[in-house]
């Protein structure tokens, strides 16, 4: 008689009450173990995600795989990313920042961010529906958004994967842990 229960643990921090627009979304990824706490009771909403974390988790949560034996020269191969940046350079989703360097440990602004997403969305054979400057009209600060970035943008407000942050989209801001959380959240519920 095999008798099986499966059990879910629904994974709280103490430190995302004042990130309501982002406490479901951090608290589903957390329980699904897609994404960790800074330690087990802290999430740390409002601190800025790092280029290589960020990677790592756009690759996880659309299972990207390539056969990766080459990495960029400033990705140690005892990081946690290691794996998944090699992954996304092979595929073409990272390019890097020149000279072979990927800068890891930078923060991510927004706009890169989005860009890497749409780039992994393609990759992945889901690529947004085409966006254009008019899904852009409620924004203020279009006029801030980077020529290589506006497309990326634009189609992912047109799928509903990224909004922006009050008035704008703040494009050269940087994208924090909390934001990360619910953009990955509308990826993992596409």
């Amino acid at each position: 008689n095999g008798t099986y229960a499966i059990g879910f643990v629904k994974k709280i921090f103490d430190d995302t009450l004042n990130v309501k627009w982002a406490e479901k979304q951090i608290s589903v990824l957390a329980s699904k173990g897609i994404i960790n706490g800074t330690s087990e009771t802290s999430y740390s909403p409002e601190k800025s995600i790092t280029r290589g974390d960020f990677l790592k988790l756009l690759v996880d949560i659309l299972e990207l795989s390539a056969d990766a034996n080459n990495n960029f020269h400033d990705v140690a191969e005892d990081a946690h990313y290691f794996r998944q940046i090699a992954i996304a350079k092979a595929l073409g989703l990272a390019t890097g920042a020149g000279n072979n360097h990927f800068y890891p440990e930078s923060e991510i602004s927004r706009q890169d961010m989005i860009v890497l997403i749409d780039r992994a969305l393609k990759i992945a054979g889901k690529a947004p529906s085409q966006g254009d400057k008019s899904d852009l009209d409620s924004f203020a600060d279009v006029e801030k958004i980077s020529g290589y970035a506006l497309e990326s943008i634009a189609s992912l407000v047109r799928e509903g994967i990224i909004s922006g942050t009050g008035s704008g989209i703040d494009p050269k801001g940087t994208t924090t842990r909390a934001q990360a959380a619910v953009v990955l959240y509308n990826l993992y519920k596409r």
